[in-house]
């Protein structure tokens, strides 16, 4: 799995099989307390005193692995440790994460699947990148828009009462998507609008996109 799997896997597993374990499993409250500690890591703010609890949560996660799973501590449970201290001086993880340029490595690892031979493998994965480079330099192309848009779709104005009133058709264009860094909206798509009273996702459904101008309104 790639980190971005493995965290929404780790964060949805109870919605997956929670109706079918059982209360008192000690593997389950494992994994519950394991995903306690990946939601405080992932948090956008955290007050200073909870990392007080985010503490106890990584030493009671250390002592259960070890003794439900018959297993040493890995470095990496080791690192665990430093979290509190880092969190303590710099913030939330969130703010500071790699996790995008992580994802540049995606094309080095598909270039090193496709090769068939082993010899100075490093040589021919820069070999690679240096001619994307050099072709993207020829097409005189930089990065990719931010926004792109469908073929516009047949539309009519006159319904939508939430345009203001001194808008005409040539202000507006209706595609039939777009895609907006990565993500491709389009009608009837399901979104994330934000959190209701409990937490929980709050979705909605895509209905319309408009394009104003420079001022865009999905």
């Amino acid at each position: 799995m790639t980190a971005n799997e493995m965290r929404t896997f780790v964060r949805t597993l109870a919605l997956l099989v929670g109706d079918l374990v059982l209360n008192d499993d000690p593997v389950w409250e494992f994994y519950l307390l394991l995903r306690d500690i990946v939601d405080f890591m992932l948090c956008r703010a955290l007050q200073v005193e909870a990392i007080s609890i985010l503490s106890k949560k990584i030493s009671e996660h250390h002592r259960l692995y070890c003794a439900l799973f018959n297993d040493t501590l890995k470095p990496k449970h080791h690192n665990m440790l430093h979290y509190c201290t880092i969190m303590t001086l710099s913030g939330v993880p969130s703010n500071y994460a790699c996790d995008r340029f992580e994802a540049n490595h995606q094309p080095s690892i598909r270039d090193a699947k496709a090769t068939t031979s082993r010899r100075n493998i490093a040589l021919t994965l820069a070999v690679k990148e240096q001619l994307r480079v050099a072709h993207r330099l020829l097409l005189g192309k930089g990065l990719s828009a931010v926004l792109e848009t469908g073929p516009e779709a047949p539309h009519s104005f006159t319904d939508f009462a939430i345009l203001p009133q001194d808008f005409n058709d040539t202000d507006i264009s209706q595609p039939k998507y777009v895609n907006y860094k990565g993500t491709k909206y389009q009608e009837n798509s399901c979104v994330i609008l934000g959190t209701d009273c409990d937490g929980g996702p709050l979705f909605g459904i895509v209905m319309h996109i408009l394009l104003i101008l420079l001022m865009r309104y999905a």
